[in-house]
């Protein structure tokens, strides 16, 4: 009879867990747009941003994306910055959870850590530093929002510091859908 009521219980939590996510709406990507770096990079391309606002079969989703770019006779440098809402993606949750982590990790071609972010958003920093130059900053805004920056061709990550400083993270973290 105790199982069964568990059971039960269980049940009614994720019904009213459920119901509650599909009140919600994701932040729309035009507005997610606004608060992509729109810093100029010496050397770099920016491209007009882009984005997507979906919903299929009950799970939303919505992210924005801009990319620098720098082609040089040998190589083409690229820098990504994107912003997904991952408030309606049941396992995003997964995502911000790996990123509230503590951890090092060092090898002859680069590295992988946790860092803290503008002073307040746990997230991950990676960077390879072998043939194949490239480094990373993932990290997660208002427990609803994941940033992604990825850089190919460079494994200096102060250039995604410097694109994280001309975006208002703060603001972001409050931005609720209407």
């Amino acid at each position: 009879m105790k199982s069964l009521m568990l059971i039960l219980l269980i049940c009614s939590a994720g019904m009213y867990v459920s119901a509650q996510e599909q009140q919600q709406k994701v932040v729309h990507f035009k507005k997610l747009q606004s608060f992509l770096p729109t810093k100029a990079i010496e050397g770099y391309t920016r491209s007009k941003p882009t984005g997507s606002t979906q919903k299929n079969m009950g799970f939303s989703s919505s992210e924005a994306e801009v990319r620098y770019e720098k082609v040089t006779d040998s190589i083409t440098y690229s820098i990504e910055v994107k912003i997904v809402d991952m408030s309606l993606i049941p396992y995003g949750a997964w995502a911000m959870a790996y990123q509230q982590m503590d951890f090092e990790n060092e090898t002859e071609d680069g590295y992988e850590k946790t860092v803290t972010v503008a002073k307040n958003y746990k997230g991950i920093e990676k960077a390879s530093t072998g043939e194949y130059k490239s480094c990373s900053l993932n990290f997660a805004v208002g427990n609803k929002f994941h940033v992604t920056m990825e850089a190919n061709g460079l494994d200096d990550v102060k250039m995604l510091y410097s694109l994280v400083e001309a975006m208002d993270l703060e603001k972001l973290a409050k931005l609720t859908a209407e």
